[in-house]
Order: C-alpha cells, then structure tokens, then sequence
C-alpha cells in the first residue's frame, strides 16, 4: 500500500450548522429528563435573527423550546448584537408535531414482539440505519487521528475564547488536519493544519496567526507529528469578521454525507454521522434525515446493506449552494506562481504546460484547448517581390497570428503588379471563410489574366490552409494515470475506458458554448456516455484576439469540487493576466 493523505474537519460551538446540531440535542435531553419514553426527530434551522425548530415529538412531559434554543445560543457566545446574533433578540418559531402513526408502529412494538408475543422483545426501532466503519487504535477515544486533532483544535479555540486568553476572537471557527499515512498503513505525520476563527474587524491577521499558532495548535498537536514540511494555514481566506448565522445559514446534520464520502469513498451511515460530531447527536435525527434525503433523490444506496452515498442531484445541490467556497492560501498562490513564471513557449506550448501544472496541482487528470469564439479569417495580405519568379505572401489572420511564405510561379511576376493584387486581395478575401474565397475566386477568373489569376490561386490556397489549421481545435491531455488512485477506478477496465476516451477520443471532452467563467458537469450532466459516472470541472481565460483557453479537470463525481474550483480559477485568473500582458512571446514564422 503507498503512502496517503487523509483529512477530516471539525467546527466550533458557533459555526452556524453546529449550533442547529446542538439546539436539536438540547431538546432531546429536555423531553428525556422528564420523559424517558418520549420520542424526539427534532431539526433545527438557523439564519441572521431567526430559529426555526421543527419536527415530531411525542411525549408526557412539558419542554420550554425557546427557552432551551436560547440558552444554546447564549452558551456558544452569541449574548450581543454586535457579534451579529443574539440569544436575547432572536426571533424563534417551533413547529412541532407528534410522532406519525405509521413510524410509531414500529416503535410501539417490534416485528418480533408482533410474531412471537415476547414482551422482552416489546420495543421496536421503528427505523433503520445503514452505517459503516470501526474503531481504530489510532487515539484513545479510537476514532483516526485526523478527526481527533481536529475536534481538539476546534475545542482549544472554544476555550481560549472563553477563558480571555485573546479578546479578540467570536463564536464561530472551523479547523481541518490532515493526516498522511505510511506504506504500513499508520499514521507518521500531520501534513495540513486550517484553523479559521472569527475574529474582530480591526485585529491584523500577523497577531491572529502568531496567537493561533502558539495558543491553539502548539498545546494540541503533539510536536512529534509536526516536520518543517507541515503546512500551517491560519484564516487564510484574509479575513473572517462576519461568521456565525449572520455569515451563513445552519441546519442540522447539513453537508456530513457529501463532506464524508468525499474524504473517504465509503458509503455513509448514521452511526458515522454521530461520530464525526463532537457534540452528541440523536441517531433517530440522522436516520430520519438520511431517509428523507434518499426519498428526495439526494442520497441512494449501492445496495440494501450499505450506508447511502450521494446522487448527482446531491452533488449539484451541495455544489450550488453547500459547498464551502475555497481561497487559496498565500503559500498555495506562491507556488502555482513559481509554476506559471517558468520560460514558457509558443501558445499552443504554454496552453499544454498549463494542463500539466494544474494536473499537478489538483491531483486530477485534466485537459486544455485554444477555442476561437468565432472562426479565424485574413485581416490582410501583402505580396512583397523577390526576383523575376518568386513573391513572399504574408498573411495576417484574425487570431493575431502573422504567417508567411515564399512563392514561385511558371510566370514571369511582374514587381509594380503585386500593390494592385495586395489591393484586390484585401478589398474581396478578407474577413470570409476558405469556402467564401474559393467563390470569389471562381467569380474573378474571367475578370482578372491568367498570370493574376495563378497567383490569386496559389495566395488564396495557403491562406485557406491557414484557416482550416487556425480553426481546429488542438486538445491536449495530461495526468490521465492519475485516476488509477481514485477507489472509484480500481475496476481496470472502467478506469481503463475512460483514460482511453481522454487520449483516443479528446476532441470530444467537454467545451462550454457561453462565456461562463467556470462550468461543473456533474455525472449524467456529461453528454458523452464515457463521462457519466464522472465529473468535469471546466474554467475559461482569456487569451486574446477572440480566444479563449478552457482547462478542464476529470474526475470521480466524489470530487473535491471547492478545492478543484479554487484552485483552476486562479490559474485561469493568472493565465489571463499573462495573455493580457502580452508575455508570451509572437509567432511569425
């Protein structure tokens, strides 16, 4: 087994999503301590200035619910409008019905009570839940090291918040870690650690990394586990001062599916849900959750003894409006730029180096092409003479290309001719198609003699060959091999068919018809049959002179969607400054 890199992530008490996460919880305690028979599927959504709980809950007792979402909010920090919500103002609606009829059959008394009369076996579930995974000796609470550092990360920066080691710092934040793992299959190293806290406006982000770095990370990432290759990334969108409800809506139990199977490529299940929470979270919730999600069309299952995995609908709805949107890292930018300031070639060069650096960079096999918005045409000839026999046809085309070629004829070429046919070139065979020349040619041949007539033919000829080599699309394919890591691929034929549609049949990969600065076609999305079961990520820059370059990244459908497009639109930003600036060097041969 070769090396990898695992990544789990975790979130503060004010991260909009865990608050929704807790305020659920809190009522399942409440109905609990004063009702150990009750039954509670709550959901709890959160936006700037309002909760909404809603859900079934059958119980004998009596539970204050505004009450006990107040008291959440305030305990995770939110107690003054100024951090953009509050625990004593916000508006809270509850809309709470009892347990269904149809589900408390299966609650009020089992199947097996139900065929056998056995009172011990008197309880039912009235769900099921399809989970996988298993402990591991990784850390003492037996869950892998990624998720363990990152829950403590995310707990220290809690606790410094509260404990007024910084005065600076809100509710909400988030950490990430990943992890990479030996050819025996162990943890050795951390590789990545994300820290981003919420923080006040006027608080530079030097003092933010230093106090991150020396309060949070150093006391909870062993020392050990850290190299001089560690990368450390400390709130490194720049800035994040609005967080919290009034930076985002929450919801119980949002994006874990999608998130999980993205890192593992393992279908997931309730009991998986639970555990990538730090805080306690019904299972009863999750398992309602995941089934309405499944009868919605956002998850399915592989088959009846797995967890669920999402859809295609699932990746486009997390795609368009769950997806955490990614900036890239100052060191992350630095090093794509060192990339992009190598000695570049020709265009056709710098669009196949292009595809080979983002290759690189996402870890995805991808493709690039030069596409004309519209088709090239001759801006101008010029006919220069050389000798009794002999021309330089130079032909200027639409693309900004500047081409030329020396011509003999059988004729003797007459030197004061060559203006007028440079004149009767430009007036009738600039701006049209090969086609529309070779008409025009025709039209002219009684009007002009034979020796004219020769040389418009042979002007006209190379001019057309120019075009039909300006017009077709040159794709070029890098990384192909990369897919054979993928999980998804292990079948060697499938992963076989596709890298042979990306080499074989290129011309037929995805290219955009509008102007949109980035496409993602996810799963049957994709036209051609080789691309159903993947997912395309496509960004546009801007080359000049009515072109476009287009970079495309193939993949499996569990793609790493917020990382591939942050990453492919810098490049695309950096590639249309480069054209922009004219750093490339001219072709005039």
């Amino acid at each position: 087994m070769a090396s990898y890199l695992f990544t789990s992530e975790s979130v503060t008490e004010g991260h909009p999503d865990k608050i929704c996460d807790q305020i659920s919880d809190a009522v399942l305690d409440a109905v609990f301590a004063v009702d150990t028979s009750g039954r509670v599927a709550c959901e709890t959504a959160i936006s700037t200035g309002l909760i909404l709980v809603m859900g079934q809950i059958t119980t004998s007792g009596c539970v204050d619910i505004p009450k006990i979402a107040r008291q959440v909010v305030l305990d995770a920090g939110y107690d003054d409008a100024a951090c953009g919500f509050d625990g004593n103002t916000c508006a809270i609606l509850a809309n709470i019905d009892e347990q269904s009829g149809d589900i408390a059959l299966g609650v009020d008394q089992s199947l097996e009570a139900k065929e056998s009369g056995q009172n011990e076996l008197d309880n039912g579930a009235g769900d099921q839940g399809m989970m996988f995974g298993y402990a591991c000796d990784e850390t003492p609470e037996l869950m892998p090291l990624s998720i363990s550092l990152a829950h403590k990360l995310a707990k220290r920066l809690t606790d410094i918040r509260k404990q007024g080691l910084v005065d600076y710092l809100k509710p909400d934040g988030k950490t990430q870690v990943t992890v990479e793992y030996g050819d025996n299959g162990k943890p050795f190293r951390v590789d990545t650690l994300v820290v981003s806290a919420q923080h006040a406006a006027e608080i530079p982000l030097t003092q933010i990394r230093k106090d991150i770095i020396e309060l949070v990370i150093k006391p909870t990432v062993p020392a050990a586990l850290m190299d001089e290759n560690t990368k450390i990334y400390v709130n490194p969108t720049g800035r994040f001062v609005i967080g919290g409800p009034q930076g985002d809506s929450g919801l119980t139990g949002r994006k874990i599916v999608v998130d999980s199977y993205i890192n593992t490529a393992e279908p997931v299940g309730s009991k998986a849900i639970v555990a990538l929470m730090p805080e306690k979270v019904s299972s009863a919730t999750v398992r309602n959750e995941l089934a309405d999600l499944t009868d919605m069309g956002y998850l399915e299952q592989p088959h009846t003894s797995a967890g669920r995995i999402p859809s295609a609908r699932g990746y486009r709805l997390y795609v368009n409006e769950l997806m955490d949107r990614k900036t890239l890292s100052a060191e992350e930018e630095a090093s794509i730029n060192t990339a992009l300031a190598k000695p570049l070639q020709q265009v056709e060069q710098v669009i196949d180096q292009a595809g080979q650096m983002v290759s690189s960079f996402v870890g995805y096999p991808t493709y690039t092409v030069a596409d004309h918005r519209t088709a090239a045409t001759v801006q101008r000839f010029e006919l220069i003479g050389v000798d009794a026999s002999g021309f330089i046809a130079v032909v200027m085309l639409s693309d900004s290309r500047v081409k030329s070629q020396l011509m003999r004829t059988s004729l003797p070429v007459d030197a004061e001719a060559l203006p007028q046919l440079s004149h009767l070139l430009n007036t009738h065979f600039t701006g049209v198609s090969a086609e529309q020349m070779n008409a025009t040619l025709m039209n002219l041949s009684e009007q002009v003699s034979g020796q004219w007539f020769l040389i418009l033919n042979q002007v006209t000829e190379y001019a057309g060959s120019l075009l039909e080599e300006s017009n077709h699309q040159q794709v070029y394919t890098s990384g192909a091999s990369q897919l054979l890591k993928f999980p998804e691929f292990r079948d060697i034929d499938k992963a076989h068919d596709l890298m042979s549609f990306m080499v074989d049949n290129k011309q037929e990969l995805p290219v955009p018809a509008g102007d949109a600065p980035m496409q993602i076609l996810i799963g049957p999305e994709n036209v051609n049959d080789a691309l159903k079961e993947s997912s395309v990520v496509i960004a546009s820059y801007d080359i000049g002179d009515n072109m476009r370059g287009l970079v495309g990244v193939v993949g499996p459908t569990r793609m790493d969607y917020a990382a591939v497009a942050a990453r492919l639109s810098y490049f695309a930003e950096s590639l249309s400054r480069m054209f922009g600036k004219k750093q490339l060097p001219e072709d005039t041969q």
